[in-house]
């Protein structure tokens, strides 16, 4: 159930993590409250009820053994095609909005999503996969049932850790062999622009520089692991890939009729 903006006269106020409390007592109000979502013990504050999720043990069959494709955020995102992914088998980890990229190709492999970012919300929602979702930002996808949810330190650690250094953990953890790191451009070519599907600019959390150490921070996380990098291009043009006009195209009839009435 949607949270509402108001219940009567009641202002609802909403939080960052997914919560929301009215200012002021209405046992009316929070009867409805309390019958729609779940309050949180002792305060007059509710988060929406979850659908129970699934565990992140139950996906050892679908990882152990496999090849692993994680997919970033980097400009060459916009140029990955269905035909790099290989095997049906194999399963593709997308980190954020990078998930709505790889969904319109409707390939076979077991695509997931997984979010940390709480500022985030619910923009990283699969329409057709499943996410692996932070605790921080479960509140964001309550009523979405293909989720799994996770707690950073479990893996690395760390609730700061990058999010794809997250993903590389939970494939291990299930038993992944191999990776492949699809459009990290920033780790590839030092270009560290997003791609058009992704709705902000990379100056949003800091120096879009921040990229340019993240290969050396994923690449601990790697370490003894068969992996290969993978930033698509755009093809570059040889002469023979020039167009030419067709010598029996309306323009050059056109032509060779001037040429021949001149005197």
């Amino acid at each position: 159930m949607d949270i509402p903006d108001r219940i009567g006269t009641v202002r609802v106020r909403k939080l960052g993590d997914g919560s929301f409390f009215i200012s002021r007592k209405n046992s009316e109000v929070e009867q409805y409250l309390d019958k729609h979502f779940t309050r949180v013990r002792g305060e007059c504050r509710w988060v929406p009820t979850q659908i129970k999720e699934k565990t992140i043990n139950d996906l050892v069959p679908l990882f152990a053994g496999k090849k692993v494709f994680i997919i970033g955020k980097g400009p060459s995102l916009d140029l990955v095609i269905e035909g790099i992914f290989g095997p049906d088998d194999s399963p593709i980890i997308c980190i954020n909005e990078s998930i709505h990229h790889i969904e319109v190709l409707r390939i076979r492999n077991p695509i997931f999503a997984i979010q940390q970012d709480t500022g985030l919300k619910d923009t990283c929602k699969p329409k057709f996969g499943e996410l692996f979702c932070s605790h921080m930002s479960k509140n964001f996808y309550a009523n979405f049932p293909r989720k799994y949810i996770f707690h950073p330190t479990e893996y690395v650690g760390s609730n700061s850790e990058l999010t794809v250094n997250v993903a590389i953990e939970i494939a291990k953890f299930l038993g992944a062999v191999q990776f492949v790191m699809v459009a990290f451009d920033g780790c590839t070519t030092g270009n560290t622009d997003y791609s058009t599907i992704v709705p902000y600019k990379p100056t949003k959390g800091g120096s879009p520089n921040r990229f340019l150490d993240h290969r050396r921070r994923i690449e601990t996380h790697l370490k003894g692991i068969k992996t290969s990098w993978l930033t698509p291009k755009v093809p570059e043009l040889t002469s023979s890939d020039t167009l030419q006009p067709l010598q029996h195209s309306p323009q050059a009839h056109h032509d060779a009729q001037t040429e021949h009435q001149m005197p």
